[in-house]
């Protein structure tokens, strides 16, 4: 992939997100400033930095040139051509750090929120220039996930979901306009859809959380990761009859489960314990760092293929 040089951008928030998203800009060639009003957020960073480097087989040095940290807000964003902000999921807060940056930058500066399920008409209503902000929610992490979801509040122009798209594309990720505001949009969506289900299987002791994890791990998330869902299905069909497909699918018997829709198992302190020491034992099993790197080196290896195809 190609790379930048002389363009500064803006990382608002230094926590996991923030930090892996100036780590992606950085190895791209950018020159980050990195934001917190927490002074003690630098070293997480400087960790941060260290870690996607080795993910990405970069040098850890070069990013740390590229990377600067500072409390002062005015100082972070003066000059970026694009600003990433990964601030607490607050609403309220947003709402005012959105007003004040707003009112610092040029019109034509995008502000993206990484916010995982806020809507950006909501966020955007105190901005003087709300047509520049859009949502840019990534997969975590951001370095290694290619997927940005990026959805326009009420006020957002069509032209900045398109520069924003275009920055995105320009940082080697994949994004994905939705065509209006849901909650959790599509990623997440999707995570809660398959969260409800495992843990109903859990509660009824069907199956475990080392199980649900296991199939996901050497099974259908494999698939998933290669063609999707639909065309995981699609390419199982004997005839490649999609109306046949599901009209068996709306027979098929699932139960109290996905058809007739459990919304949620009741979340009882009994279930709550199961839950979380089953949990335990599936990350103690492999280690939270070894889990952290077969994460990152098989996220980025996926994306790395697909690029060469």
């Amino acid at each position: 992939m190609a790379e930048f040089t002389g363009e500064t951008v803006a990382c608002v928030g230094s926590g996991t997100i923030g930090s892996a998203w100036a780590a992606l800009f950085a190895s791209r060639g950018l020159r980050v400033r990195v934001y917190d009003p927490n002074a003690t957020a630098e070293e997480a960073l400087h960790e941060m930095l260290e870690r996607a480097a080795r993910a990405m087989n970069h040098s850890p040095q070069l990013l740390r040139e590229r990377v600067s940290f500072t409390t002062d807000l005015v100082l972070a964003i003066e000059g970026v051509s694009f600003v990433q902000e990964s601030g607490p999921e607050d609403l309220t807060l947003k709402q005012r750090l959105y007003a004040e940056i707003d009112g610092l930058l040029p019109p034509e500066v995008i502000i993206a929120s990484s916010t995982s399920d806020l809507p950006m008409s909501s966020i955007q209503i105190h901005c003087a220039h709300p047509q520049r902000t859009v949502v840019g929610h990534p997969i975590n992490p951001p370095y290694a996930v290619a997927l940005v979801e990026v959805v326009a509040g009420s006020r957002t122009s069509a032209a900045s979901v398109e520069r924003a798209c275009d920055f995105y594309r320009a940082m080697g990720r994949k994004p994905l306009v939705l065509e209006r505001e849901a909650p959790g949009f599509v990623a997440n969506r999707l995570q809660m859809a398959l969260l409800r289900e495992a843990l109903q299987m859990v509660a009824h002791g069907e199956a475990s959380v080392a199980q649900v994890d296991f199939a996901l791990m050497h099974g259908i998330g494999v698939r998933w990761a290669a063609v999707g869902m639909f065309g995981s299905y699609f390419l199982n069909l004997p005839d490649q009859d999609v109306r046949a497909w599901l009209d068996h699918f709306e027979r098929f018997d699932f139960g109290q489960s996905i058809v007739h829709a459990e919304p949620f198992p009741e979340w009882s302190p009994q279930l709550r314990e199961i839950v979380t020491q089953q949990w335990q034992r599936r990350v103690q099993q492999t280690g939270a760092a070894a889990l952290l790197r077969e994460r990152d080196a098989l996220a980025i290896e996926l994306a790395r293929r697909r690029e060469r195809s």
